[in-house]
Formats: structure tokens, C-alpha cells, sequence
């Protein structure tokens, strides 16, 4: 075959523009023992197309069915909700929570407020840190007598 219709055949065949009698052809061409060395890199692929035609199932094709756990995902969830539940009311009853007098409640509320001032007030101090660092640069930046 020509080097040119081996080129315009090739072309046409990457954009997807060829027949099935053009690809039989470079099918054919690319099995045969003269392939121009030019597109030694092209009969690989031709070669095994052409293998994969010759390929004949004869079975049918079985498909598994993929299973669906959905019996034992709610199975086992089911079990989990008993148990958490379980876990909790146990622990109610056996565990009574200690109800707090009235002045352990207001000592508990001041001692929060107290720690909340003491974070604001430490805040404030690195805040006005940062503004004496502030106001002393010019300072260092600018000389004045």
C-alpha cells in the first residue's frame, strides 16, 4: 500500500472519520508482514484489534448480584440503639446526679463570672502591651530631639 493512502487512512481513522471497509484495510495492512517502518509504532494496536475480533464467546455471561446488607446494617443498628438506651437509664438509676443547694449554685455562678472577668481583664492587658509597643515605634523610627 502507498505510504500516502496509509497517511490519509491513518488520519482519518484518529479523528474518527473512517468507514469499516478503511479500517479493515489498515487492519489488514498493519497484520501483514510489509509494514513501512514509518508506522511500526501503529501495528501493535491494529494486531490486537484484529485478535480482538477473531475473540468468540460462546457462554452466556453471568453477573453476580451485588448483595444488599440492608437486613443486617438495620439488624445491628437496631441492637446498638438498645444498648446505648439501656446504657443510659442504667446509669440515670444508678447514678443519680447530686442536685446542688442554692448557695452552691450562686457560688458555682460566681466562681464562671470571676474566671470570664479575669480572661477579659488579662485580654485587655496584652491589648494595651501591644499599643505602648505601637506608640514607642515612631520613636525608633524617627529620631527627634
Amino acid at each position: 500500500m502507498e505510504s500516502r493512502k496509509v497517511q490519509q487512512l491513518l488520519d482519518k481513522y484518529l479523528e474518527s472519520q473512517t468507514s469499516l471497509e478503511e479500517e479493515e484495510t489498515l487492519r489488514s495492512y498493519f497484520n501483514s508482514k510489509s509494514v513501512d517502518e514509518k508506522w511500526e509504532a501503529f501495528a501493535p494496536y491494529f494486531i490486537h484489534t484484529h485478535q480482538l475480533k477473531t475473540i468468540n464467546s460462546e457462554g452466556d455471561i453471568v453477573l453476580k448480584k451485588k448483595r444488599f446488607y440492608s437486613k443486617k446494617i438495620i439488624s445491628v443498628a437496631s441492637v446498638a440503639a438498645v444498648f446505648i438506651i439501656g446504657f443510659l437509664t442504667l446509669q440515670k438509676q444508678f447514678f443519680p446526679s447530686k442536685t446542688l443547694s442554692p448557695k452552691e449554685q450562686v457560688y458555682l455562678e460566681f466562681k464562671e463570672n470571676i474566671l470570664f472577668v479575669s480572661d477579659q481583664l488579662n485580654r485587655s492587658q496584652q491589648g494595651i502591651s501591644y499599643m505602648k509597643v505601637m506608640n514607642e515605634s515612631p520613636k525608633l523610627i524617627f529620631k527627634t530631639k
